[in-house]
């Protein structure tokens, strides 16, 4: 059956929001409930939005007719190619050709193989031995805001993941601002389908790529002078399972995605636990809620607002019909605040029994990678601040939203630390 389009109104608010517009950004997620209820897929402008929690679960996972490449194969990616001028479709062409080798965007076969890889420095026991190291990496961010009238604790939530995938790759701390910035372009570029963006992470990749090439050549000249990630990555190639181009993308997704994602969980995790002030009251006198809680913030922030596709053929989700072609959106934060899987879900509750059921960290075998780390940082992250300053409280409640439709993250992050 084909699905009807959205009225022009809903279609130009789907519009801001995926330009990263300041107004689109600012609540995504009455968006994501407008598209709800407008049906159970919504296309718009050759693209398809799903938003209920057992359809985005399977479209997700290794759904037959999907394919991770919408970035540069999709409907929407080519005709945003198709309007741009040679020298621009060159530098789309060079980017896509770059980030389709990232595990992220890889298909089925390919993408196990890579994952087998680099899942080799991702492992419980490597991922717990970090606790300490990010401790002290906490411990020495919090001081650098101690003694502010107003801290800002967005610090924190961009320090500390890239301090730790940094760690794991042997990345110097010098190393670590440009690593930021680099990320900040080809995070933007992500879904966005604007020139300037393209062409800002085009720079970026480049000046990755330089890096990494770098790092690799002094790792091969000095054994053991970089991280065990990147032991491992080398390793695999010599075994001739990864090529140059593979080793290269492994390298600044990990260095990439490794913290970008995690920056929104721990910025907009706190932000959400201090707007309720009986929540993080209830963490304060109750510790062992902090599993649980991180799971709710997961499910209620969704640092990754969705995982795009494109259909390779016409794929039926009930009585409706996505054509081929189409870049597929399935919405996270919709998915994690169904209705008929979360009871309330619009209300952050950290003791939820059913948090753990979110999608936020993807599902099946392209389930996120650094999940485990993800959560470590969290809970080293909440639990030093709120053992330290169980009266910290919010300078401002209003809060102010930059990046991209996929990578929505906090500007600032103001608070009073208080004992």
């Amino acid at each position: 059956m084909a699905v009807a389009a959205p009225p022009a109104s809903l279609g130009d608010r789907i519009d801001l929001w995926l330009a990263a517009e300041p107004e689109g950004l600012a609540d995504p997620y009455g968006l994501f409930e407008e598209i709800r209820a407008a049906g159970r897929v919504v296309l718009h402008n050759g693209m398809a939005f799903v938003t209920g929690y057992d359809d985005v679960k399977a479209l997700i996972r290794a759904h037959p007719g999907l394919s991770r490449q919408a970035a540069s194969r999709g409907g929407r990616a080519l005709a945003f190619r198709s309007a741009l001028d040679d020298a621009h479709r060159r530098t789309f062409d060079e980017v896509s050709a770059i980030q389709e080798l990232f595990i992220s965007r890889t298909d089925r076969d390919v993408h196990a193989r890579l994952r087998a890889i680099a899942h080799r420095a991702f492992t419980p026991r490597k991922i717990a031995a970090l606790e300490e190291a990010l401790q002290g990496f906490v411990d020495e961010l919090i001081a650098r805001e101690q003694g502010k009238d107003e801290a800002d604790l967005m610090n924190l939530a961009y320090g500390l993941p890239l301090w730790a995938i940094c760690h794991l790759l042997g990345a110097s701390p010098a190393d670590r601002e440009p690593i930021h910035e680099w990320s900040l372009s080809i995070g933007a570029n992500h879904g966005a389908f604007d020139a300037n963006r393209l062409t800002a992470a085009h720079a970026a990749h480049g000046m990755f790529d330089a890096y990494v090439q770098d790092v690799i050549e002094r790792h091969r000249l000095e054994p053991g002078s970089a991280g065990e990630l990147v032991a491992a990555l080398l390793d695999a190639e010599q075994g001739d399972r990864l090529t140059e181009a593979e080793l290269s993308a492994m390298f600044v997704v990990l260095l990439f995605a490794g913290h970008e994602t995690t920056t929104n969980l721990l910025g907009g995790g706190l932000r959400e636990l201090l707007l309720r002030r009986d929540a993080w009251d209830a963490l304060v006198a109750d510790p062992s809620l902090l599993p649980n809680a991180i799971e709710e913030v997961l499910r209620y922030v969704t640092p990754v607002q969705f995982l795009f596709r494109y259909a390779i053929g016409e794929i039926e989700i009930g009585e409706d019909a996505i054509p081929a072609g189409a870049t597929v959106f399935p919405l996270l934060p919709a998915a994690n605040r169904d209705p008929d899987v979360f009871r309330d879900p619009c209300v952050l509750d950290i003791r939820r029994p059913e948090a753990g059921n979110h999608l936020a960290l993807g599902f099946g075998p392209y389930f996120c990678l650094g999940a485990s780390l993800a959560r470590l940082e969290a809970t080293v992250a909440f639990r030093t601040l709120l053992d330290r300053y169980p009266r910290m409280r919010l300078v401002d409640a209003e809060a102010t939203h930059t990046g991209s439709a996929m990578l929505r993250r906090l500007v600032d992050l103001r608070v009073v630390l208080e004992p």
